[in-house]
This record gives C-alpha cells, sequence and structure tokens, in this order.
C-alpha cells in the first residue's frame, strides 16, 4: 500500500512536473509540488520519469479473454474485468451488441446487478444498437434491427440511470424525438452505423446527439444520392462539428495511424476518444470466435493485427486494449502524449458525465495509471495497491 505518488502529473490537460499525489479513503487528496510536501512516515511510490494520469475510461468495450458482455455470467465478466485492469482500464461500460428485446433485457438484468472483482468500475451500460440502419450494420444482425418502440422505451426506462450511452442512426425514422426523449433520461446518445446525410443528421445532434461512434467505421459519408449535389455524412459531420465528441478505435485498423493525426486537428484534443470496441479475442491468440452471444453473434476471424468478420471484408471491432491506443498514438502517429492521454481519461468522462474520474485533481477516484513517456503502461494504482498486467505489486 502507498500514501503518495511522486511523478510528472497531467491534471487539467497539463503536465505538471514533480508533483505529488495524496490519496485518502479511495480519493485524491491532494496534487502538490514535492518541495512543498514531506510528511514523515508516509509510503511514497517515486515514478520519477514517468507521467501520471487518470486510469483509462473505455465506453465502448464488447469483451476480452475469452468472453462478451452478452454472455451475461459472472465468470465471464470476472475475466472481461480483469482484463481491463490489466491493461489500465479502471471505468468502462460493457456494450451490447443489437440482440431480441428479451436478450438485452437478460444482459441488463445481470449487469446492473454485477460487481467486479477486482478495483474497476462498471459506469453503465452501453447499447449499441439496435436501432441501426441495415446497410451500413456492420457485425450486426439485420434481421434484428428495429426502431425504439414503447417496448424498448419500457426497458431503457427501466434501466434509467445504468443506461448511459446509445448508439443509433441517426437518419431513422421519428429519431429526433427519441434522441430527445433519451437526453431527458440522463442517456447520452451517439451517432452511427448509419446511412444518413446532413439533412437528417443535423436535427439529430440539434435534438442532443453528442458524439460519434468509431468515426470512420460504419460512418456515412458525403454522397450524391438522389440529387448533384453533394452531402455531408456522418464522418464529415463528425469532424466539422464543434458539439461533437468522436469515439476513434486508434489501433490502426479502425482508424489508420497516418490518419489519427488529422482527426486531431480537426476535433481539438478535448474532443477525441479512445476506443477498444473490443471483442472476446482480445488478449487471446488467432483463431474463429464469436462476437455477440452464442445465438445472436456472428463468426469473427482473428489474426495476430486484428478481426475480421467471416467471409467479409470488414472489421469487427478491434483486439487493442486502451493501452495501447495511447501508445500506438504517440509512438506511429505523433499525437503528443498529454493529448493521447486525454483521449482515454478527460474526453470520455465529459462526454459521459463522470465528474469523479478522468483527471488528477482533489476529490477525484485515486485510480492512476503511471505511463512511459512513449506511452507506454508501466503500472496502475488503485486506492493505495499497486498492479502491473492487473498483478498486485504493492
Amino acid at each position: 500500500m502507498i500514501d503518495i505518488i511522486r511523478a510528472t502529473v497531467l491534471s487539467g490537460g497539463t503536465l505538471l512536473e514533480d508533483r505529488c499525489i495524496r490519496c485518502e479513503n479511495g480519493r485524491i487528496a491532494s496534487v502538490l509540488p514535492m518541495a512543498q510536501y514531506a510528511p514523515s512516515g508516509a509510503r511514497v511510490l517515486d515514478a520519477g520519469g514517468l507521467v501520471a494520469a487518470a486510469g483509462y475510461i473505455d465506453q465502448h468495450t464488447h469483451g476480452a479473454a475469452g468472453y462478451d458482455a452478452m454472455d451475461a455470467a459472472a465468470g465471464a465478466m470476472d475475466a472481461i474485468c480483469r482484463h481491463h485492469l490489466a491493461t489500465g482500464t479502471t471505468t468502462f461500460l460493457p456494450t451490447t451488441m443489437t440482440a431480441t428485446l428479451e436478450e438485452t433485457e437478460r444482459v441488463l438484468s445481470f449487469l446492473s446487478a454485477y460487481r467486479p472483482p477486482v478495483p474497476v468500475e462498471i459506469a453503465g451500460v452501453h447499447m449499441e444498437g439496435p436501432f441501426l440502419s441495415c446497410g451500413n450494420r456492420g457485425a450486426h444482425p439485420a434481421a434484428l434491427l428495429t426502431l425504439p418502440d414503447d417496448g424498448w422505451r419500457e426497458l431503457i426506462e427501466r434501466y434509467r440511470g445504468f443506461v448511459r450511452l446509445i448508439t443509433l442512426s441517426p437518419e431513422l425514422p421519428g429519431m429526433p424525438d427519441f434522441i430527445r426523449w433519451c437526453v431527458s433520461r440522463g442517456v447520452v446518445v451517439s451517432g452511427g452505423h448509419d446511412e444518413g446525410w446532413d439533412e437528417a443528421i443535423d436535427p439529430a445532434i440539434d435534438a442532443g446527439m453528442r458524439s460519434v461512434t468509431h468515426i470512420f467505421c460504419c460512418t456515412s459519408g458525403i454522397t450524391r444520392e438522389g440529387s448533384p449535389r453533394k452531402r455531408l455524412g456522418l464522418t464529415e459531420i463528425g469532424l466539422l462539428d464543434e458539439r461533437l465528441f468522436t469515439e476513434a478505435i486508434a489501433d490502426g485498423n479502425g482508424v489508420p495511424h497516418a490518419l489519427l493525426p488529422l482527426l486531431f486537428r480537426a476535433k481539438g484534443r478535448e474532443r477525441v476518444i479512445f476506443i477498444s470496441d473490443s471483442m472476446r479475442a482480445t488478449g487471446l491468440a488467432p483463431g474463429r470466435y464469436r462476437l455477440g452471444g452464442a445465438e445472436d453473434g456472428v463468426d469473427v476471424d482473428v489474426t495476430e493485427q486484428a478481426a475480421i468478420l467471416h467471409g467479409q471484408n470488414l472489421y469487427a471491432g478491434s483486439i487493442a486494449p486502451v493501452s495501447k491506443m495511447v501508445a500506438d498514438a504517440v509512438q506511429k502517429s505523433g499525437v503528443p502524449l498529454a493529448d493521447a492521454l486525454l483521449a482515454a481519461t478527460g474526453n470520455p468522462a465529459a462526454l459521459l458525465g463522470l465528474t469523479d474520474r478522468g483527471d488528477i485533481a482533489p476529490g477525484y477516484r485515486d485510480a492512476i495509471n503511471l505511463i512511459a513517456s512513449d506511452g507506454t503502461l508501466k503500472q496502475t494504482v488503485v486506492s493505495g495497491r499497486v498492479y502491473v498486467k492487473g498483478e498486485e505489486i504493492a
């Protein structure tokens, strides 16, 4: 157990050198220059040369370590939680796939009652679907796509406060009204898997849509459909509209390493969010795996570098944790370390309304990652306990 961490600290988006972080009762008590704080008897972790940042937040993750959130079983979620701790993610949203109303209800019922065996926190659930376009559905089963009828609204209402994020296609009938309904219940709405353009997307943003789900992956682009006039799709609007955050699968596949700097230039450092969109093969050997549930899921072929829908030329999420995306952003895309870290900490916290995490500041949760200058995760400290690759060392 340790009381104080000495390191360079990312706080408020700024790197502060030679600071000490004092933690008490699961919270950060103070962040001060080391010269101003030297209590006798304190247990100090000297992380000189490393950067202390908040624990990573992954708002879009389906599974890992051989399991999927749709399995809705304690052993499955235990393994997923241990994977996240081992890769520096201390808060996440288990993400559901498009499924039947009954199957989704079963999963939400389980997840809302589940408690992790390791010090990571589930901050709600991300419903990706079933309110998605058929033509840009990616790995989502076409037969189960639908519109938000009374049954779906009742389900979301019943799990109000736990359903934190919903991905939907903004051009579907009635979406502006449904988005307003979601926002009034504290649900964050993100657009994705769509076939829309500005005439349908702009009203969705005006209604309260605040994010783009994995931009460049199943997000609509510029179109001339029905007219020679070019109209913007969700990809271009996501880059341009300052009201929107943009999720990025920054593994070199979902967003190529050479393209990632463009996203930061267009959006600014406070509107990019790294997500793993991880599936059950994450952390495992190449082979064929299932994305989603046993009955409603789809087959995925996994190589050393990517997850690909069986028989199709489409990625199926990723097999890279957020920690690798931070490191790759620095090492392969030339993104400044502070900007890459914000994309995994403060930015998702801001979108999701998580006011007690995502930064190193007094009163915030004391989940802290220690990172090398090249973005590589070295250690994770939660409530005074030090972890390396998920194993407690102090």
